[in-house]
């Protein structure tokens, strides 16, 4: 009895992480949809305010100061061009707040199941659950109903839906906000973080195994939902390649062995019909490496179209203090999707300096409450969202509040441990 109401928490947690971390949005017949988010980060905020009430966390009230600071400027761009812009607030200021809440109780939770193993539980826990979005969305590639059948129940914004029902042939389209740019940027994250477990964490050669066939599956079937994951496989690959000579060859060496085994087994899957059926998504995915393979450079029609978005304020106020616009509906102002250049064009160079500034705070905490060097997790955090700012708005908060959740917890509810007895496997 005791077994199976473990099974049934552990089976409810699961399915908590999973419509935060996705963002998914259930449909229901009466009262209409739910954003999960929304709805765990008011459990967040009361739980919080319950246990700030015996505990002071200084850190958290340092990014409550940054989400004031951006409101402000947010207040003072709006003010000069006579201009609100709710999409703004509501999708960097709010957004930010409520998945910061969201993750304080899905680590709250994830604490009253997890006891030991923390950090590699988590990590395996997350690439999982990326590994079956992969699944379920490639699948619902070759078998449209699916697709068709998940939308019965879940929503999308009106933005990505409309980009979904042009897309359904091209790529592979996941649940919730696992589609397009959204899934590489947590593809990327999920990536790096997998890297880091195999690097500082003191690991099974099985947990060393499964965390490289992850890293592998997410790296390769990611491309068929964004493309973007590539940055991630980059940056986790030079991680590892880079760890202490030790680690670095014992992890290369499980790579090796796991590649060639996944070779085999792809080159078998893609000889049968259904394998035949996946040319449209691998026409995608690869596009990349067959326009190098034909001289025609690492080049995509989306880095071809990206290049046109690269358009600058022509005005000194613009550049200063922006023009107060996000987008209109489901048009980007200035027609850019540039990450850079929307904050720019949003509250200039002051906001873009200040959002920044903003990512790097919540991120050198996260890194200092798990006790990892700069090296180790500022800067391969810090230059992914750098990176993938080149090419569209990118939100890792989600991802980072809940790494520093997942630290924060361990001094709070266990002061025994350490933040170093997060990384303790053995």
């Amino acid at each position: 009895m005791r077994l199976s109401l473990a099974i049934i928490k552990k089976t409810i947690f699961i399915f908590i992480l999973f419509s935060v971390l996705f963002g998914v949005k259930y449909k229901f017949p009466i009262i209409g949809s739910l954003n999960s988010i929304v709805i765990c980060s008011l459990f967040g905020i009361i739980l919080w305010i319950k246990k700030n009430k015996t505990v002071f966390k200084y850190s958290d009230y340092s990014i409550f100061r940054l989400f004031i600071i951006i409101f402000i400027l947010f207040s003072i761009t709006s003010l000069i061009n006579s201009y609100i812009d709710p999409y703004f607030i509501k999708e960097l200021v709010v957004a930010n707040i409520v998945r910061f809440f969201a993750a304080y109780l899905v680590i709250n939770l994830f604490y009253k199941i997890y006891s030991d193993k923390l950090f590699y539980n988590f990590t395996n826990l997350i690439a999982v659950l990326v590994s079956f979005q992969v699944i379920i969305s490639v699948v619902s590639f070759l078998f449209p109903f699916i697709h068709n059948y998940i939308s019965l129940f879940t929503v999308t914004s009106g933005l990505t839906q409309t980009k979904i029902e042009g897309a359904l042939a091209v790529r592979a389209i996941g649940i919730g906000d696992y589609v397009f740019y959204g899934a590489g940027v947590l593809n990327c994250c999920v990536l790096v973080l997998i890297s880091l477990a195999l690097t500082i964490s003191k690991l099974k050669n099985k947990q060393i195994i499964k965390l490289i066939f992850m890293f592998i599956f997410i790296s390769f079937g990611g491309i068929f939902l964004s493309r973007t994951t590539l940055v991630g496989t980059g940056i986790g690959s030079l991680i590892i390649i880079t760890a202490t000579p030790s680690v670095a060859y014992k992890n290369i060496k499980y790579f090796i062995i796991v590649i060639g085994i996944c070779t085999l087994c792809l080159t078998s899957f893609l000889g049968t019909q259904l394998g035949k059926e996946l040319n449209g998504l691998r026409e995608y995915g690869l596009e990349l490496f067959d326009n190098f393979i034909n001289g025609e450079g690492f080049s995509s029609k989306s880095t071809n179209h990206l290049k046109e978005m690269y358009v600058y304020p022509s005005s000194i106020k613009s550049w200063v203090i922006g023009d107060g616009k996000w987008r209109f509906g489901d048009i980007y102002y200035m027609h850019t999707d540039v990450g850079y250049l929307r904050l720019i064009f949003f509250f200039g160079l002051i906001g873009l300096c200040i959002t920044i500034q903003y990512f790097y705070k919540i991120i050198q905490l996260t890194g200092k409450k798990l006790n990892l060097s700069v090296k180790t997790f500022l800067m391969p955090y810090l230059a992914l969202f750098l990176i993938l700012s080149m090419k569209g708005v990118t939100d890792i908060s989600l991802f980072i509040f809940l790494l520093y959740n997942l630290a924060g917890f361990s001094s709070i509810t266990n002061p025994i441990m350490t933040p170093k007895a997060l990384f303790n496997q053995s």
